[in-house]
């Protein structure tokens, strides 16, 4: 059906095929045709693939031609249809459009590895809402495969919804190049602007001042400490990932023309051969009601790498699935995320992945997370030099998990609250899904409530110092407690115990950190049931070699 079109007299409605698609009737619009800019073509009804059907097309440039002729979406990189004299038809974007508007099929079978390749449509219809500043990306429902990033990751998007109709529908399949990190579907950044200042001094940790050659037009705000700003510069217009070796601090004051007042978020010691880069960061992102898959799964290598974040503000993602994948999601340098009641799924065993979410962020949540088959549900991970802290996990559930479900990284990262967490093992699982419940290297981390079942262990405190665990259920484990080798670490509230196989609490040498176990405070209320312990309930251990440890302080009551 088609509004608009045949009202024009010198076009008759012969001309008009019933079987003529929407970007095609677009396409064969030629001089005959007079209507002036603004004009508007509504088509309705959708019964062939890549009809771009449903929604209205407005005449951007009148009668001048702006484009090759007989152009859609896919050919002109944007939410454009040239017509027979290369004039513009762009989309009217309003709540009715998905990207099958644009052009998508969205009909891949991934089993049969057959299917219509919606890569092009799907980028021009996000170049399109980002270039209009509607930034509201709708996926139709369906398969779509995707052979290439879809996003400009030079482009700063701000405010963007990535959103799909419903998780379940709605399906991103990754079938990208193989590479060793997993492939990216959609990534976005902060973009690095090209003003460089020379640093004269070491920088420290927090406030501190640093003396530069030259402040002529530096301002205020974040800024990456680098070794080599020009290669990061050039690795991020050319959209790979960006390589340094340095640091974000934000700078708030000017003093001199030679000084500068900053806040790092983590430690830097960087010689005389560093520069400071300005970062400007993307903000307010959402990803909701989405499928991200990998596809064939050769050695975890092909998988979504679904985001890399670079300094992002207020990231929130919401019922998203990522399935089959190297890495569910990676995030750097995120500041005040939510990611709300997502589902991640075998993730890849091999090649060391199989995080469902690799992060290093600030003040962010995660709530309902639910995975299945992967090695860590959140790892903070140690990569792009971001520290991860003031961050809080709430009521996320783990089965057959290989790793440690939650997992926190020594390298920078501090203040974590876990709370209403599970791990649920499958010790009798031939592939060894079973890992341990928490593996805790961040300090001043705190869990509460944790509940640990079918798993080698319970709560690993591993090189974290001021770690608390407070109440909790731990079912059919090896060990409850493991500490290695830091001090401050309380067990407290009531801990019920079934079935521990060897000990409640156990203290371990650590290879790489040989410090004294000191001040371990269980105040706790312990409950235990079920079969005989193998060993003792606390063990406290004396190695025979020559690192001999010692504990001290040690208070049990309860």
């Amino acid at each position: 059906n088609v509004s608009g079109i045949v009202s024009q007299t010198s076009i008759s409605t012969a001309q008009v095929s019933p079987q003529m698609t929407t970007k095609d009737l677009i396409k064969n619009i030629d001089s005959h045709f007079t209507g002036k800019a603004q004009f508007q073509i509504r088509t309705t009804g959708y019964h062939t693939p890549n009809d771009t059907g449903g929604a209205w097309w407005q005449l951007v440039t009148g009668v001048t031609s702006e484009g090759t002729p007989y152009q859609d979406c896919a050919a002109t990189g944007d939410i454009f249809i040239h017509d027979g004299l290369g004039r513009k038809w762009e989309i009217v974007l309003d709540l009715a459009v998905t990207s099958k508007c644009i052009g998508t099929v969205g009909d891949y079978n991934v089993a049969g590895k057959s299917g219509f390749d919606d890569t092009l449509y799907l980028k021009a219809y996000l170049r399109g809402v980002h270039r209009v500043g509607y930034n509201r990306f709708v996926l139709a429902k369906g398969v779509h495969q995707v052979t290439s990033i879809l996003n400009d990751t030079t482009t700063n998007y701000d405010n963007l919804q990535f959103l799909g109709v419903n998780r379940a529908d709605s399906v991103l399949v990754n079938n990208l190049p193989n590479t060793k990190y997993g492939t990216v579907i959609v990534q976005f950044r902060g973009r690095l602007a090209t003003q460089k200042h020379q640093v004269t001094q070491p920088v420290q940790r927090h406030q501190f001042s640093i003396f530069i050659e030259d402040t002529t037009g530096l301002e205020t705000g974040n800024y990456c400490v680098l070794q080599d700003a020009t290669q990061a510069i050039k690795n991020n217009a050319n959209g790979s990932d960006v390589s340094w070796d340095g640091e974000w601090i934000r700078i708030d004051q000017v003093i001199s023309s030679t000084e500068i007042k900053c806040v790092g978020l983590i430690d830097l010691d960087y010689s005389i051969n560093a520069t400071l880069q300005k970062v400007n960061p993307a903000s307010d992102i959402r990803i909701a009601d989405l499928t991200f898959r990998g596809h064939e799964m050769q050695e975890g290598k092909v998988g979504v790498r679904c985001l890399s974040l670079l300094w992002l503000v207020r990231l929130n993602m919401e019922n998203v699935m990522m399935r089959d994948c190297a890495v569910g999601c990676i995030t750097e340098g995120v500041a005040y995320g939510m990611f709300t009641d997502c589902r991640l799924k075998d993730l890849s065993k091999n090649e060391g992945y199989g995080w469902g979410i690799r992060f290093a962020v600030w003040n962010c949540q995660w709530q309902g997370i639910n995975s299945q088959r992967v090695r860590h549900v959140i790892t903070s991970g140690s990569s792009g030099g971001f520290e991860s802290a003031h961050n809080m996990v709430v009521n996320c559930i783990s089965s057959e998990c290989y790793g440690a479900s939650f997992d926190t990284h020594p390298a920078g990262g501090r203040d974590w609250v876990f709370d209403s967490c599970q791990h649920h093992g499958n010790s009798s699982d031939e592939k060894g899904w079973f890992g341990q419940g928490f593996q805790v290297r961040s300090r001043y981390t705190t869990i509460i409530n944790p509940i640990v079942t079918n798993s080698l262990g319970g709560v690993n405190f591993a090189r974290a110092d001021h770690g608390n665990v407070i109440g909790g259920v731990f079912r059919n484990v090896s060990w409850a407690f493991q500490i290695q080798s830091y001090p401050h670490v309380n067990i407290l509230g009531e801990i019920i115990l079934e079935n521990i196989k060897d000990h409640v609490v156990l203290t371990l040498k650590d290879g790489l950190y040989l410090k004294h176990q000191r001040d371990i405070i269980i105040d706790a209320e312990i409950k235990s049931f079920g079969e005989p312990m193998g060993g003792p309930a606390f063990n406290f251990h004396e190695w025979v070699d020559s690192n001999r440890i010692n504990v001290e302080k040690l208070t049990i009551t309860n």
